[in-house]
């Protein structure tokens, strides 16, 4: 073969793909490494940054620390300057992805699709989850040509009974209609992005090891170009039960097999007011791990209260960190 006919060919192909492939299986070799060696300091920016860009819910999912009382320590809401430091500082960083949602609805924002415009401006990836109570017809278009790279619709089941249940406060048809009209939105466009996801959740079975989507879904969702995936209900580190871990505590003893934290070797998570926290989970702010408007990125993702927790989780010490010691996430 001629080699720079050949050559042509490959760079039309890359070209075609994400930038950052090849940058990002590089990185997460090096997060694989460090984190079989148990790495306390990090040679590698993270990969994600996840920004709560409101503290504030219109539902009480009763799967949520939103819906009790107590469930959600402080609130508030980013405004656009926070949010332009906190990502710009990232973007220095090297990080490749931006998740604008954690504790609230991000929705309720009014600066949302500014917000993904200036992310996508600065060539990361972005994403939101949404419980598209709000998804409407307006929403849908400008979140579709906002450059939105995914969102995560959550619409645990297509069971009217069992949604309103889990998702108190949200109508089933309205919510269903919602996401019906989106879908169509993004047909008629014909726009590849933002992808959608949707979660289903399932009921905790140790004797059926394999995860079962609803049929249903398929008979609803399956025309369009869209991801169903399973999923369990979270523990958010000990402020909800889950079935999972009442049958861990009734039939096998409080724990079962450790499994050392990853979350802490691939993602960065910053407050509605800059704090930066130790994880996903950390609705009630137990481990602040620095502050973004004070420092940056970089400094905090190898700073002391990082390498600490890193150190201490890779020691099996997680009874001396208030988040870790609840978490369900460390056990398999």
């Amino acid at each position: 073969m001629h080699i720079p006919r050949f050559q042509n060919k490959i760079n039309k192909f890359y070209a075609k793909v994400d930038k950052t492939l090849l940058p990002r299986l590089a990185r997460r070799f090096k997060l694989t490494q460090s984190y079989k060696k148990k790495l306390a300091k990090l040679a590698y920016p993270p990969e994600y940054l996840q920004i709560d860009i409101t503290a504030y819910c219109n539902l009480k999912c009763k799967m949520c620390p939103q819906s009790i009382e107590g469930g959600i320590l402080e609130k508030g809401t980013m405004n656009f300057s926070v949010y332009k430091k906190v990502l710009d500082s990232g973007v220095v960083a090297g990080v490749f992805n931006v998740l604008l949602v954690l504790t609230g609805e991000p929705l309720l924002h009014k600066q949302l699709i500014e917000m993904i415009r200036y992310a996508k401006s600065k060539g990361l990836k972005v994403n939101i989850s949404t419980n598209c109570t709000l998804l409407t017809p307006s929403m849908s278009e400008a979140l579709i040509k906002s450059g939105l790279d995914e969102i995560l619709l959550s619409f645990d089941t297509v069971k009217k009974e069992l949604y309103e249940d889990y998702r108190r406060g949200a109508k089933f048809e309205q919510v269903l209609n919602n996401i019906l009209t989106f879908l169509e939105i993004r047909k008629k466009i014909k726009s590849r992005k933002p992808f959608p996801t949707m979660a289903n959740l399932q009921k905790f079975n140790p004797n059926i090891p394999k995860l079962q989507i609803e049929e249903d879904f398929w008979e609803v969702f399956g025309k369009y170009d869209i991801w169903i995936v399973p999923k369990y209900f979270s523990n958010w580190s000990g402020i909800m039960k889950t079935e999972k871990e009442l049958y861990r505590e009734s039939e096998i003893g409080p724990h079962s097999q450790y499994r050392f934290c990853r979350t802490i070797y691939q993602r960065i998570v910053v407050s509605w007011d800059g704090k930066v926290l130790s994880c996903c989970n950390d609705f009630l702010r137990q481990q602040i791990m620095g502050d973004a408007l004070e420092q940056s990125i970089t400094e905090i993702w190898n700073g002391p209260a990082f390498v600490n927790l890193r150190q201490k989780l890779a020691n099996k010490e997680y009874n001396k960190l208030p988040l870790c010691k609840n978490c369900g996430v460390l056990w398999k």
